[in-house]
């Protein structure tokens, strides 16, 4: 089965990743497939359909191991969002809503919509830093960790698990591949 979303034709694998975001019941979510496969993509999908949701003040955090890794589910992010009028009549800043534009917004780490939802993107491993460190002071309502094989499980345990705080409808998605 295949569908397109948000200009995207997405394999059945990646329509159950969306389903899984979008599904309210799935608080934990473990993606585990090879590189290629789509899931990051299908990720942030998933999350901006979120965004398109009449809730109000949600935070999304997207964590990578590595800067290089944070800009790949940046540019995505970017890229969707300039894609869809709809998400891109949301962004808060007016007049950004080419790529160009969304990608140097979200270089600075934060993307805020009028709806009161906000993207972050950090990274685990700050250079020169206790390992994570950078994370401290951030919770959010969806948590997704890329390349969470490459990130420090102490990381993991210290650090991401308690971004969820005590919200019980926080979700967590973490990305993997098989070979780890």
């Amino acid at each position: 089965m295949k569908a397109k979303i948000l200009g995207y034709t997405l394999r059945d694998g990646q329509l159950r990743i969306v389903g899984s975001i979008l599904d309210p019941q799935v608080k934990r979510l473990i993606i585990s497939a090879f590189t290629q496969y789509g899931k990051t993509q299908a990720v942030a999908i998933g999350v901006l359909l979120l965004v398109l949701e009449p809730v109000v003040k949600k935070r999304i955090i997207f964590i990578a191991p590595t800067i290089d890794q944070t800009n790949i589910i940046r540019n995505y992010v970017s890229e969707l969002i300039a894609k869809d009028p709809r998400l891109a009549r949301l962004v808060d800043k007016p007049g950004h809503a080419s790529v160009e534009d969304l990608k140097k917004e979200m270089s600075k780490k934060r993307l805020t919509f009028k709806t009161g939802w906000e993207i972050v993107t950090l990274t685990a491993h700050g250079a020169g830093e206790e390992p994570g460190k950078q994370l401290m002071g951030f919770g959010g309502d969806v948590i997704v960790a890329d390349e969470a094989c490459l990130i420090e499980d102490e990381v993991y345990r210290k650090r991401i698990s308690r971004m969820l705080g005590s919200n019980p409808d926080a979700k967590l998605i973490i990305l993997v591949n098989p070979w780890h």
